[in-house]
C-alpha cells in the first residue's frame, strides 16, 4: 500500500494505526497517542490514518485542539461533532446534544488570581455525549475521532474524553490524538489522566540518513553528495519538518546538493522558523524565548546556572524551561549541560535578534566563560561574536588561544582571534605585534593579506621590533611569494639586537629563495662561511646549508649528511617542515629518492592537517619532482597540478620564485607524459610563457619550457630557452647539474637540430660535472645524452651500456626505460636486430610498470624495428586502469565521495573526477553504481 512522502520511514507506525482500525472495525475500540517534538510528524501520521478510515467506511469525527478557545467549554467537542458530514437524523441528535451541553455546562470562571478553569463539569453532559458516540458507532458506522494537538483541548472535552476512553473497548470506535512534548496544555493533570488511559501510545522519532537522502533528492531534483546530507542532518537532527523547509529554501536558490554545498548549510538561516518557534516558546512561559537565546549563545557551554545569571531568572525557572524546552525537542540536556538540538533553529532565532543585543549576549557568555576557567577556544569563540569588552584579559586571551588554535591545525580561527584582539583597545608597544602575529598566522592561507599585516606594523615600529616577532618560516614564504623587499628591509635595519647567527641566517634564506639582486649564490656562499663559524645549526639551517653545498657544488657526501641531520628533527612547527623540504629536495639531488619519498609524505600530511597551504603546495610539488625521477609520471602530474593551484589561491604573485619553480614541476611531468597540449596551454594559463627576468626560479622554468619546445618540434625555440636557462644559472654560479640538467636537454636539442658538435660540447661538459656531483642518475643521464651527441662513434655502445649501468643502480625506472630504447635503436643501426631485441623488450615493460603512454608507444615502435614480434597482451578491465586510476576506483567503490578520496589522496577534487570519468569509460559502465561490481573480485587497496 502506498501512503504521502511525509511519512517516510514511518513503516512501523503506519502499521499500528491499520491494526487500530482493524480492531475498531471488529467492535474492540482502541485509543492511540502520536507524541513526539514539533514538526516531527505527527500530523502527518493523524492524516494517515483519517484517509485510510474514510477509505474503509468509519465515519469521520476531527478536529484540532486551539490554543486560544482552551477556555470555551466543550470548544473541541462541539468542533469535532460538527466536522461530521450532514445526514438529517443523525444531525437531530447531535444538535440537541449541543444545545443541552450549552444549557447546562456552568461557565467558565476566575480563580482569584490563582488561575482559571471550569467549574465542574456534570456528569449527565459526558453521558449524553458518550451515548451518542455509542450510537453513531453501533447504529451506523464505525468511528474514528481524530485529535490533534490534543494538549490544548478544553478541560469538560478532556474530562469528557477520559470517560470515553475507558468505556470503548466494546464499541468500534478509534481514538487517534497527537500531544507534543514539552507543552503544559490546558490541564496537565487531566492530560496525564487521559494519556493513562491510552491503549497505545507511539513515540515518533527523528529520521535517518536514507529518508534524509530521498527528502533532499525529490525536492532539490537530484541526487545529494552524502557531505551534503549529513550537513543536512546536521542542521536539522533529523525533523521532517525542518529538513523539508531546508530542502525548499535551498531549492529557491537553486543550491545543488553537492559537497560545496554541505559547507554554507551551517549559516542558513530560515525566518518563518523563527516565527513558529517564538510562538512555542512564548507558550511555554514569558521567559522561554530569553533562556532558549542564552542556551543558543552559550552554544554547548550552558548550564543551569550560567543560563540563569545571562537572563536574570532564578535557577529553579530555568530547570523547568529547560525540562519542557527539551521534552519539545528544542534542546538536549547531557551531563548537566544544555545545548540547541537543531542548529537551523538556532540561526533563525539568533538572526531574528537586535545584532546589539546578540553582541551584549556573547560578551556575557565571555565573562561567564572567563570567570568559570573554562577553555581558552570556547572563550575565543564567544569574543569573536561580541562588541570589545575593553577588559585588558581579553587581548591577552586572544593571541594565547590563537597560538593554540595556529598549532592544533587551524589558522583560519587564530587569524580571527588575532584580529579580534586589534579591536580592544591596546597599547602602542603592542597593536604592531599583534599584527606581525596575524602576518605570521597569515602565511598559512593568504601570503598576501600577511603582506599586508606586516605592511600595516611597519607604520607603526621600526623593522627590527618586527624582525624580533616575524617566524623564520613566516620570512621565509615572504621571500619565496616575491615579497623580498620587505624581507630584504627586515635584514638591513639595525642589528644592535640581532645574533649575527639570525642575521646570517636570514641573508642566506634571501639569497637561496629570492631572485634578482637579493638573491645569487656569492650571497648565500658568504652568509654561509659566516654562519659555519657560529654553529650549532637549527633543523632549518642545517637543511638550508645542505641546499647551500649543493648549488655551490659541494661534496655529495656532505650535502646528504647536512640534509640528514635536518631531517632528523622532529616536526613540531613551520620552520621544521620547511626544513624537512630542503633536506627531501637535496636527497632527491643526491639520489636517496626512497628516503626522500618517505619523508615528502610526512610532510604533506603534517602541512594538511595544519592546515599550511604554501608548505602543502610545497610538498606537494617537491614530491611530484620525485614520482617524476621514479617514473610515476602520472602521479607526479597529479601533485604539481594541485600543488600549483594551492599557491595561487594563496596570494602568491605569479612573478614569484616558488610560481616558476612549481609551474616547472608540472611542465616538466606533463611533458614526460606526453601531454605535450596540456603543458603548453598550462604555460599560457599562468602568464608567464613571455620573456623570463633573472633569477634561479625562472631559469628552472626555460628548462621545462625549452625540453617542452623540443618535444613539441620547436627545436630552435627550445634550443633557447635551454641556452637562456644555462646562462643565468651560471652567472649565479649553480653548475650542479641536479639542480637543472639543461647541458643535458641542450645536447639532445642539438642532435635534433642537425649540429652534433655543439650536442658533444653540452654533453661532455654534463657528464664531467655529473661525475664529480657523483649521484648514479645524474651520471647515466648525462651519459645517456653523450652516447647519444656520439651517434656513429665506435664509443657509443659503451657509453649506453655505462649510462644503462648507472640507472640500474639508481633505480630511475623514467631514465633507465629511455637509456634501454637508445641502446636497442643502436643496436638496431648497427645491424644487430636479435641483440636489440632484450633492451627493447626490458624498456615496453619498464614503460608499461611507470604507467607513461608516451613511453610505451616509443618502446614498441623501437621494438617493431628489430623485426620481432611482442606478445600480444591486450590490457583489458582493471589492467586497462592506470595505478591513479584504480586507487581512485577501488576507493570509490567503497561508498566515499569524490571529496572524501581528493582529501585522503591529496589531490584535486577535479582530478578524481578526470579518473574516475576515465575509469568508466575503460571498464566501460555508465557510474560509481556499477563501479563495485565490476572489481569485487579484484584486491582492496
Amino acid at each position: 500500500m502506498t501512503y504521502s512522502r511525509a511519512l517516510l520511514s514511518r513503516e512501523y507506525e503506519i502499521g499500528a494505526v491499520g491494526r487500530i482500525l482493524r480492531s475498531a472495525a471488529a467492535g474492540i475500540g482502541c485509543f492511540l497517542v502520536a507524541s513526539g517534538e514539533a514538526g516531527i510528524g505527527k500530523t502527518a501520521l493523524l492524516n494517515e490514518a483519517v484517509d485510510r478510515a474514510r477509505g474503509e467506511g468509519f465515519r469521520i469525527l476531527q478536529a484540532r485542539g486551539s490554543y486560544s478557545e482552551g477556555d470555551r467549554s466543550f470548544g473541541l467537542a462541539r468542533r469535532l461533532f460538527g466536522s461530521a458530514p450532514a445526514q438529517s437524523d443523525v444531525d437531530i441528535q447531535i444538535a440537541s446534544v449541543l444545545a443541552a451541553l450549552s444549557s447546562s455546562t456552568p461557565e467558565f470562571q476566575n480563580n482569584g488570581g490563582q488561575g482559571s478553569s471550569f467549574i465542574e463539569t456534570s456528569f449527565a453532559d459526558l453521558d449524553a455525549l458518550n451515548l451518542l458516540v455509542s450510537y453513531l458507532a453501533l447504529e451506523r458506522e464505525p468511528i474514528v475521532i481524530a485529535i490533534d494537538n490534543l494538549h490544548w483541548a478544553d478541560r469538560p472535552t478532556l474530562r469528557w474524553l477520559i470517560t470515553l476512553a475507558e468505556r470503548i473497548e466494546s464499541v468500534p470506535v478509534a481514538i487517534f490524538a497527537t500531544v507534543c512534548g514539552g507543552i503544559p496544555g490546558t490541564d496537565p493533570a487531566l492530560l496525564d489522566d487521559l494519556l493513562f488511559c491510552c491503549s497505545h501510545e507511539l513515540r515518533i522519532t527523528r529520521l535517518g540518513f536514507a529518508a534524509a537522502t530521498t527528502v533532499m533528492e525529490e525536492q532539490l531534483g537530484a541526487s545529494p553528495d552524502r557531505s551534503f546530507v549529513t550537513a543536512c542532518m546536521y542542521a536539522t537532527e533529523g525533523n521532517p519538518l525542518l529538513l523539508n523547509e531546508l530542502a525548499r529554501a535551498l531549492a529557491e536558490h537553486g543550491v545543488r546538493p553537492d559537497a560545496r554545498a554541505a559547507d554554507s548549510l551551517s549559516g542558513v538561516v530560515i525566518d518563518s522558523l523563527a516565527r513558529s518557534t517564538h510562538v512555542r516558546l512564548r507558550r511555554i512561559s514569558p521567559v522561554a524565548l530569553s533562556l532558549f537565546r542564552a542556551i543558543a549563545v552559550l552554544d554547548g557551554q550552558a548550564t543551569f546556572d550560567r543560563i540563569a545569571l545571562i537572563t536574570g531568572t532564578d535557577l529553579g525557572t530555568a530547570a523547568e524551561n529547560c525540562s519542557a524546552m527539551t521534552q519539545m525537542g528544542l534542546v538536549t540536556a547531557a551531563q548537566l549541560h544544555v545545548k540547541v538540538s537543531q542548529p537551523l533553529v538556532r540561526n533563525a532565532i539568533m538572526a531574528d535578534h537586535a545584532s546589539t543585543a546578540r553582541q551584549a549576549l556573547h560578551a556575557q557568555a565571555a565573562k561567564l566563560l572567563y570567570l568559570d576557567g573554562e577553555p581558552e577556544n570556547a572563550i575565543a569563540e564567544q569574543l569573536l561574536l561580541s562588541s570589545p569588552l575593553r577588559e585588558t584579559w581579553v587581548p591577552t586571551l586572544l593571541r594565547s588561544a590563537a597560538q593554540t588554535a595556529l598549532v592544533s591545525g587551524d589558522p583560519r580561527a587564530a587569524i580571527l582571534y588575532l584580529r579580534r584582539a586589534l579591536a580592544e583597545p591596546v597599547d602602542n608597544d603592542t597593536r604592531p605585534v599583534l599584527l606581525v602575529e596575524v602576518a605570521n598566522a597569515s602565511t598559512h592561507t593568504d601570503i598576501a593579506s600577511a603582506a599586508r599585516s606586516l605592511a600595516q606594523a611597519a607604520t607603526l615600529a621600526p623593522p627590527a621590533v618586527l624582525r624580533d616577532h616575524l617566524t623564520p618560516a613566516a620570512f621565509n614564504l615572504l621571500v619565496l611569494s616575491g615579497r623580498e623587499d620587505q624581507a630584504a628591509e627586515l635584514i638591513n635595519s639595525d642589528l644592535t639586537h640581532t645574533s649575527a647567527q639570525l642575521n646570517d641566517s636570514l641573508t642566506i634564506r634571501l639569497a637561496l629563495f629570492a631572485q634578482g639582486p637579493s638573491g645569487g649564490i656569492r650571497t648565500m656562499a658568504n652568509s654561509l662561511d659566516r654562519l659555519r663559524a657560529l654553529a650549532p645549526y637549527n633543523a632549518l639551517e642545517f637543511g638550508l646549508a645542505a641546499m647551500a653545498e649543493a648549488v655551490s657544488d659541494g661534496s655529495l657526501t656532505n650535502v646528504v649528511s647536512l640534509a640528514q641531520r635536518a631531517a632528523a628533527y622532529p616536526i613540531s612547527i613551520p620552520e621544521d617542515l620547511m626544513a624537512h623540504l630542503a633536506a627531501i629536495q637535496v636527497l632527491c639531488w643526491a639520489g636517496n629518492l626512497m628516503e626522500a619519498q618517505d619523508l615528502c609524505e610526512a610532510v604533506v600530511v603534517t602541512a594538511d592537517r595544519w592546515q599550511h597551504r604554501p608548505l602543502h603546495a610545497l610538498g606537494l610539488s617537491v614530491r611530484s619532482a620525485i614520482h617524476r625521477r621514479l617514473g610515476s609520471v602520472s602521479a607526479a602530474v597529479d601533485d604539481a597540478r594541485h600543488g600549483l593551484d594551492l599557491l595561487l589561491a594563496c596570494g602568491i604573485r605569479r612573478q614569484a620564485a616558488l610560481i616558476y619553480v612549481v609551474l616547472a614541476n608540472l611542465v616538466l611531468a606533463l611533458t614526460d607524459s606526453g601531454f605535450h597540449n596540456d603543458a603548453l596551454t598550462a604555460l599560457e594559463r599562468s602568464e608567464l610563457n613571455g620573456n623570463m627576468p633573472e633569477g634561479c626560479g625562472p631559469a628552472v622554468l626555460l628548462l621545462a619550457r625549452g625540453r617542452l619546445r623540443c618535444a613539441s618540434d620547436q627545436t630552435d625555440a627550445g634550443i633557447q630557452d635551454l641556452i637562456a636557462c644555462g646562462r643565468q644559472l651560471t652567472e649565479q654560479g649553480i653548475t650542479n647539474p641536479a639542480i637543472a640538467p639543461w647541458r643535458s636537454e641542450a645536447a639532445h636539442s642539438f642532435v635534433r637540430a642537425g649540429q652534433p658538435h655543439e650536442a658533444q660540447r653540452y654533453a661532455d661538459e654534463e657528464v664531467t660535472l655529473a661525475r664529480r656531483w657523483g649521484e648514479p642518475g645524474q651520471i647515466g643521464a648525462a651519459l645517456r645524452a653523450q652516447a647519444i651527441a656520439y651517434s656513429g662513434d665506435a664509443s657509443q655502445l659503451s657509453i649506453i651500456s655505462d649510462s644503462i649501468a648507472h640507472l640500474r643502480t639508481a633505480g630511475v625506472k623514467l631514465e633507465l626505460a629511455r637509456s634501454l630504447i637508445d641502446y636497442g635503436l643502436m643496436l638496431v643501426q648497427s645491424d644487430e636486430r636479435v641483440r636489440a631485441r632484450q633492451p627493447l623488450r626490458e624498456a615496453v615493460r619498464l614503460a608499461r610498470e611507470i604507467e607513461c603512454p608516451n613511453l610505451v608507444e616509443q618502446s614498441k615502435s623501437a621494438y617493431a624495428k628489430t623485426g620481432g614480434r611482442l606478445r600480444n597482451n591486450p590490457i583489458n578491465g582493471i589492467s586497462s586502469l592506470t595505478k591513479s586510476e584504480r586507487n581512485v576506483a577501488y576507493i570509490a567503490a567503497t561508498g566515499k565521495t569524490n571529496r572524501e578520496i581528493a582529501k585522503l589522496l591529496f589531490v584535486q577534487q577535479r582530478t578524481i573526477e578526470i579518473h574516475l570519468t576515465n575509469a568508466y569509460r575503460k571498464l566501460g559502465i555508465d557510474g560509481r553504481s556499477q563501479l563495485r561490481k565490476v572489481i569485487r573480485d579484484e584486491p582492496k587497496i
